[in-house]
């Protein structure tokens, strides 16, 4: 274990980093007035109905797995007002965490550059004012990468919750069970134990959760969101249907009924959506919401940052981590094939590419005489 100054050093870089994300949103709370926006006018109000004794899902435009119900419900009961800076900001102080333990207890100053080019990203700094769960999902899956990378398969179990938990945030966050599997397996250990261990990890964390849906709503359909972006329907429209099980049929109806009537067409489609949502920032939807959106600045430092922290993770990539990328390639189609595509879970690929960018700028600087000797050659290779 570090000792002397090593950890002190480690802890004001985690306070420091998190003082200039606060300072950062302070500001745009001062330019930009926070109101509602996306998800803000689903989750808030049927987590205020079932703290006032409600059942959870009753009513609501989207039946959802349970857990981000859960956790927003929480601290609402705790902070009131103040549950959402209290929740989205503990979120980015624990990822702030997490990639201080990635980087190490000695890491040069520079390899702490890609951790405030993400802190100041618009997605992060925005989406951090909403109740939108995509920062939870990528705090575990940084977890994830954290724990695969210290200790591989022998932390299969404790990945496999993380990966569940994931997955009753959203279902498509189970994409991270790739990234899981890929620490879990690029190892040479025996693969079946391994996997074992990574699925009863998910049904540990998943079907308690599971199962406290289907009880409080009586009905095994616990979500029906991708029903939704796989119909292409308006909410106006959603809304106009009776109850779940029949916005669930009708969205899955309708998305059989457009890919049918060409399958090549709707093929080619996604990959023309896959593109647009990478390229095209995704903040600039908050400009529906917001008075006096600073359109040009704001869709400058999104592409920008985005940019900065793909390329430098292409340079950190090697040959034992290149699986994390099928996540990447995995949440981009998610979100891409369906004929609404959702584009605040982009935000989620910032997560990842950060730990990988901390690698590329490490790379980077090691070329460097100066720079050689702060930096472990086995984290190198």
């Amino acid at each position: 274990m570090a000792r002397g100054p090593v950890p002190f050093a480690r802890l004001a870089w985690v306070l420091g980093a998190f003082a200039v994300y606060a300072l950062a949103r302070v500001w745009i709370s001062h330019e930009v007035p926070w109101r509602r926006a996306f998800d803000d006018f689903f989750f808030i109000p049927e987590t205020i109905r079932w703290l006032r004794g409600g059942h959870l899902g009753e009513d609501a435009t989207f039946a959802r797995v349970p857990l981000w119900h859960l956790m927003l419900g929480a601290h609402y009961a705790l902070f009131r007002n103040h549950a959402l800076p209290v929740l989205q900001g503990w979120i980015v102080l624990a990822s702030i965490a997490v990639y201080a333990a990635w980087v190490g207890p000695r890491a040069a100053r520079v390899r702490w550059l890609p951790l405030f080019v993400f802190l100041l990203s618009p997605q992060i700094l925005l989406y951090s004012r909403q109740t939108v769960n995509e920062l939870w999902i990528g705090l575990l899956t940084m977890a994830v990468m954290l724990l695969g990378e210290r200790r591989g398969a022998r932390a299969a179990l404790p990945m496999g919750v993380l990966v569940g938990l994931a997955a009753c945030t959203k279902p498509v966050a189970g994409l991270t069970g790739l990234v899981a599997a890929g620490y879990a397996l690029r190892d040479r250990s025996p693969r079946a134990p391994a996997l074992a261990r990574l699925a009863l990890g998910v049904a540990f964390a998943a079907l308690p959760l599971l199962g406290y849906a289907v009880w409080l709503r009586g009905d095994l359909l616990v979500d029906n969101t991708t029903a939704f972006n796989l119909s292409g329907m308006s909410v106006d429209a959603w809304r106009a249907l009776p109850d779940a099980a029949a916005r669930q049929a009708e969205g899955m109806a309708r998305f059989r009924d457009a890919f049918s009537a060409d399958p090549l067409g709707y093929v080619a489609g996604a990959g023309g959506r896959a593109v647009d949502w990478l390229l095209r920032p995704s903040s600039l939807d908050f400009r529906r919401f917001y008075r006096g959106y600073p359109i040009a600045w704001v869709g400058a430092a999104d592409t920008a940052a985005f940019a900065i922290l793909a390329l430098l993770a292409l340079v950190g990539t090697t040959r034992r981590d290149a699986f994390v990328w099928l996540l990447v390639a995995g949440w981009t189609a998610a979100c891409a094939f369906p004929l609404f595509t959702p584009r605040s879970p982009k935000v989620v690929l910032l997560f990842p590419l950060l730990l990988l960018a901390e690698r590329g700028v490490a790379r980077i600087a090691a070329r460097r005489p100066d720079t050689m000797r702060a930096i472990p050659e086995k984290e190198l290779a």
